[in-house]
């Protein structure tokens, strides 16, 4: 009697990835908030949507991919303003999960591991693993480019896998253009790109390299839409991209410059920590297991030039993440864990071939890995829960009710400049108040964007910030939403709900 396992039947391929991806998006919906939020790190959200909805330009490296594809589904979809740039989020993310799962079960298959249901329960587990841990989850929940950046990882590994010996020229040419586009939402994505190119090295002709690279310029064309969107003087628009200069200024993140590499060496140690603890977070100490069997086993089978490729990929975005100075650098990581994902299918293939001879144990294998997917979901669901999460719409809200007419803002939080950009220049709500970054007004196209957006009140556009107060003083109220202690002396400061009132000390 045959003791091989019965093909899936083909309708199960071919829905796989659907699946995943339903059961991740149903769950994302139920879980992300309502509104604008802060949560998660997702200060950018109101800058992003302002940024869109305005025809504009969000912050540095300017986003154009994410701007065009989320602007379009903003315009398709129901729910309110914010609500819908979150589920274009939700979105992403629940399509990276169903990549990785087809991605899975077709590793599984070229492993040895057969078509049979084993490599549908492989796949699904490992879609959900990546879908349902914390990583991903947490950024699919929320307005950010994240959920969209790891789309474009996920689709391009995926791309890379089915290439093949006799590939034609389209799929060199579409590999090229996922790239493209996906360096047009994020830039990091380069970081992925030296270990692909390694890993496709001996299938490289002059011809494929053409159309990859065509392909590629194809992709980077979304990068027009940011001196194309600055020339109609939008109220959202960064830098000025309409000159080289601004352009450059705008793409290479100039200004966040400063935190690439810059992690104090006394620090790595923690950082190196963290990393560890979120490795355990993201998989549970069996997913992790798997894992590191994973690594090993494809180390020890790969040649050279693969394990070089290997190292790569991994390598570049983890000591990028670990670099970079910011308490939110962990979201660099998810290409990393998007690997390591992947990686569960070689050690699940190594972990069944060590207990071969024992039927039922290693029937055990997807069964652990099914496990490890349905703890993720269950004990993450109240951590990444944001459905009741109303804490920016509510400072919105109290910033509305506790302002006069025409007062002055100034604001020194991401968070709280970008709430107050997509409640005016997104929403169209309360654009009387007058709200200046005092971070941002150092720069001259914040100044010129000020311009733009109140062409009719008179401040001191060459002026410091000392002297906008004083000008605002003398036509009307002055708030902060931040103290500032150098700004406040001279003043009487008083709270005023969630802001603090400026006042001239009588002489």
């Amino acid at each position: 009697m045959s003791t091989s396992p019965r093909p899936a039947p083909s309708s199960l391929w071919a829905l796989l990835p659907l699946l995943i991806a339903a059961v991740c998006l149903t769950v994302y919906v139920a879980t992300a908030a309502p509104g604008l939020t802060w949560a998660h790190d997702g200060a950018d959200g109101g800058d992003l949507i302002a940024g869109c909805e305005s025809g504009g330009v969000p912050h540095p490296s300017g986003y154009p991919t994410y701007c065009l594809l989320a602007r379009a589904w903003a315009r398709l979809a129901p729910w309110n303003l914010a609500r819908r740039y979150t589920l274009f989020s939700a979105l992403a993310a629940a399509m990276s999960a169903g990549l990785i799962g087809d991605l899975a079960r077709r590793l599984w298959r070229r492993a040895g591991g057969g078509a049979g249901r084993e490599a549908l329960l492989i796949g699904a587990a490992c879609g959900l693993i990546w879908g349902l841990g914390p990583a991903l989850w947490s950024l699919a929940v929320i307005t950010e480019v994240y959920a969209l950046h790891a789309l474009f990882a996920v689709l391009l590994l995926w791309r890379v896998w089915t290439l093949h010996e006799d590939s034609p020229r389209r799929a060199w040419l579409a590999l090229g253009l996922v790239a493209g586009l996906g360096l047009g939402n994020h830039l990091t994505l380069a970081l992925l790109l030296p270990g692909l190119l390694l890993w496709l090295w001996p299938l490289l002709t002059r011809r494929r390299a053409l159309a990859a690279l065509g392909g590629l310029a194809l992709g980077l064309c979304s990068y027009l839409y940011l001196p194309l969107a600055a020339r109609g003087n939008p109220s959202v628009a960064w830098g000025d991209p309409g000159t080289w200069a601004g352009f450059w200024w705008l793409v290479s993140g100039q200004m966040y410059r400063g935190y690439v590499m810059a992690t104090p060496l006394a620090h790595w140690p923690v950082r190196l920590a963290d990393l560890a603890g979120r490795a355990m977070q993201q998989f549970t100490l069996p997913g992790l297991a798997l894992v590191l069997l994973g690594i090993e086993s494809s180390v020890r089978r790969a040649p050279l030039r693969q394990r070089w490729a290997g190292a790569l990929l991994v390598g570049l975005p983890a000591l990028y993440a670990l670099g970079y100075n910011t308490s939110d650098s962990h979201v660099y990581l998810l290409p990393v864990w998007m690997l390591c994902a992947v990686a569960q299918v070689p050690g699940a293939m190594a972990a069944s071939r060590a207990l071969a001879g024992l039927r039922r144990l290693r029937r055990l294998v997807p069964v652990t890995l099914l496990a490890v997917a349905l703890w993720l979901g269950i004990t993450g669901y109240g951590v990444q829960d944001l459905s009741d999460d109303r804490t920016a719409e509510d400072w919105l809200q109290a910033v509305a009710t506790g302002t006069p007419e025409g007062a002055l803002v100034i604001t020194g939080e991401d968070g709280q400049t970008f709430a107050l950009d997509y409640w005016q220049w997104a929403q169209g709500e309360r654009r009387d108040l007058v709200v200046v970054d005092g971070e941002l007004w150092a720069y001259l196209w914040y100044r010129r964007q000020f311009g733009v957006r109140h062409p009719d009140v008179d401040l001191p556009l060459e002026g410091s910030l000392e002297q906008v107060v004083a000008v605002g003083l003398a036509r009307g109220p002055v708030y902060l939403a931040t103290r500032r202690p150098a700004l406040e002396a001279g003043y009487d400061v008083r709270a005023a709900g969630v802001l603090w009132e400026l006042r001239a000390v009588p002489q």
